[in-house]
């Protein structure tokens, strides 16, 4: 298998079932900025320990019925795939009080900078009491959400490499990274998408 050099980027999966029944897959892409010319073996354990803290970050605001198992790692073109790359142990969501309706999601945006490409992260299934306040997201959902987008806003260091999120836009033909992040404080609502669609 080849190596892998700095400009290098992978698509990412987050993956998650919730009640053992529904799937909840998230979609990155992942950048490799410094610290080039290693193997697939050693990026992929990279990644996986990124999402891992990731999903440690948003375990805080859903339902215990939501388990992230590991993720799954490709080229853009889909070639050189992982496989299932299970976390060291699943990842529950912290909520013990039931998930609300699994289409409703808290929302992080992430502009780019530029027009009409932007980043969103759909996190789910919210638990009604740690993610909401009345209608709204509850503050420690606001925060859930900050600390992941201080995570995905900032060049992320493993072992010795550097990696950085963003999103290779057909619109520009580059990678963009985001700018900024704004979090709607009305809960959102995630429509399915195609295989392989998302940043």
């Amino acid at each position: 298998m080849p190596t892998i050099n700095n400009g290098a980027i992978e698509r990412v999966y987050l993956d998650a079932d919730y009640a053992t029944a529904t799937d909840i897959v998230g979609v990155y892409q992942f950048m490799l900025v410094d610290g080039g010319g290693i193997d697939y073996a050693d990026m992929w354990d990279d990644v996986l320990a990124i999402m891992d803290s990731i999903a440690i970050i948003l375990k805080a605001i859903v339902t215990a019925g939501t388990i992230w198992r590991g993720i799954r790692v490709e080229d853009l073109n889909g070639n050189n795939s992982s496989g299932p790359l299970p976390f060291d142990s699943p990842v529950a969501g912290e909520g013990a009080d039931g998930g609300i309706p699994s289409g409703v999601a808290a929302l992080l945006n992430m502009p780019t900078g530029v027009k009409k490409v932007q980043l969103r992260k759909y996190v789910g299934v919210l638990d009604k009491t740690l993610a909401m306040s009345g209608v709204n997201l509850s503050a420690g959902a606001v925060s859930a959400l900050t600390d992941l987008a201080d995570v995905l806003m900032a060049p992320i260091p493993q072992n010795g490499r550097t990696y950085r999120y963003g999103y290779l836009s057909p619109k520009t033909n580059t990678f963009l990274v985001p700018t900024s992040a704004n979090i709607p404080l009305v809960p959102s609502y995630q429509r399915r998408r195609k295989v392989g669609v998302g940043s």
